[in-house]
């Protein structure tokens, strides 16, 4: 039986569009089968639980998620394999700004390999705090970071296939403007 689209047949059933979508972008959209807030809350917040159950539906998903993946969007990953399967974060090549985990109580956290919270030129209070080494970030000179491509093929992680499937400009640099990347 072939799967509807948006959604992956797994050996224990379907999973769901809103599933597939978490998986591939981190987005949860309004999801009907939800009948309590913490529900959502749950997969938002995923690594706060134990067992995680947003890492055991990648696990039972992963081999097809990423198939599709990888044949639709060649170079990149999606935003769960950054999450569970990254050996480490991407390489910052350049640029100017502090993550906030680098000199506050923060937990590192990154979206397809990149940090997330960034010093902010609002952020003056702790800018002016006795031996701070933080800096604003300056978006006009962002901090860079390696495209995901550049990061699959340092880590030996682009198939031969893969590499003649990139599209053109697989290899720019990735910029942090207001907290998300552009590519430059």
């Amino acid at each position: 039986m072939a799967a509807k689209p948006g959604k992956i047949q797994r050996r224990n059933g379907m999973l769901p569009a809103w599933k597939l979508r978490f998986f591939e972008v981190g987005i949860l959209v309004k999801v009907p089968e939800f009948d309590a807030y913490y529900i959502g809350t749950d997969w938002i917040y995923h690594t706060a639980l134990d067992p995680d159950p947003v890492k055991t539906e990648w696990t039972l998903s992963r081999k097809k998620i990423l198939g599709l993946w990888i044949s639709r969007h060649p170079g990149t990953r999606p935003y769960a394999w950054w999450c569970f399967d990254a050996p480490e974060t991407r390489q910052r090549v350049g640029g100017t700004g502090t993550p906030k985990h680098e000199i506050l109580k923060y937990e590192p956290a990154c979206v397809f390999g990149i940090p997330r919270y960034w010093i902010t030129s609002q952020d003056i209070g702790i800018l002016t705090r006795p031996g701070c080494k933080g800096k604003a970030l300056d978006t006009s000179d962002p901090p860079l970071y390696e495209s995901q491509a550049a990061y699959l093929e340092r880590h030996g992680l682009l198939s031969d296939r893969e590499k003649t499937m990139l599209p053109e400009g697989a290899y720019d640099l990735e910029a942090v403007v207001c907290g998300k990347t552009a590519l430059l």
